[in-house]
């Protein structure tokens, strides 16, 4: 399957999984919607991480972050990989067509995630449109995955009042292994800045 199948093909099945995720709290039964969330995932979940955070998205800051990994050919938007899901294109702040010169015209912008209590994660742009979700599950005090299928992006966090940094963990991929790339230059995308505010 090429990337931009399993692209599109991701996007379908995150949408079937966060749907299927969702649930109600009933007050009846004595348990809070958090606590169910976090029996269906077997993970307890961080109250400290609920809510949305702010952040301002530049594109030298990502173009190093992906080259620093060395994954620079993610850094500018081509006819082969122009899809939804482009990290460039995910997180709004129009990296060029020009791989010489990747953040030309570019302009930083405002973006922001949301992490709730049923587990579920969203994105938006400086618009306040969606622009990215799946789910996400603690798995100790400091780290998270978040999983957008087929990826599954390894998280380490820290929340200190108004404040949260999030680092993104890297997969070892092989050279030629696209998939593990993308995966890899996804998550980079969606928390290269690590430091956000909490929305007032």
């Amino acid at each position: 399957m090429r990337l931009g199948e399993w692209a599109r093909a991701g996007l379908l099945l995150t949408a079937a999984l966060t749907m299927t995720a969702c649930g109600s709290d009933d007050p009846g039964d004595g348990t809070s919607a958090a606590s169910s969330s976090s029996e269906a995932t077997g993970s307890t979940l961080d109250e400290a991480l609920f809510g949305e955070w702010v952040t301002v998205n530049e594109c030298q800051p990502y173009v190093d972050a992906l080259s620093e990994a060395g994954l620079e050919e993610f850094a500018a938007v081509d006819s082969a990989r122009d899809h939804h899901r482009k990290p460039a294109k995910m997180i709004g702040i129009g990296a060029g067509k020009d791989p010489s010169d990747p953040c030309k015209e570019a302009q930083a912008a405002e973006h922001s995630h949301t992490l709730d209590q049923f587990g579920k994660f969203t994105s938006h742009d400086a618009s306040g449109e969606k622009v990215d979700f799946g789910t996400y599950e603690i798995i100790d005090e400091d780290t998270f995955t978040l999983s957008r299928i087929p990826f599954e992006t390894l998280v380490d966090y820290n929340v200190d009042g108004d404040t949260a940094t999030f680092e993104v963990v890297l997969p070892e991929c092989a050279e030629d292994d696209e998939e593990c790339r993308y995966g890899a230059a996804l998550g980079i995308a969606t928390f290269y800045p690590e430091t956000y505010e909490r929305a007032k």
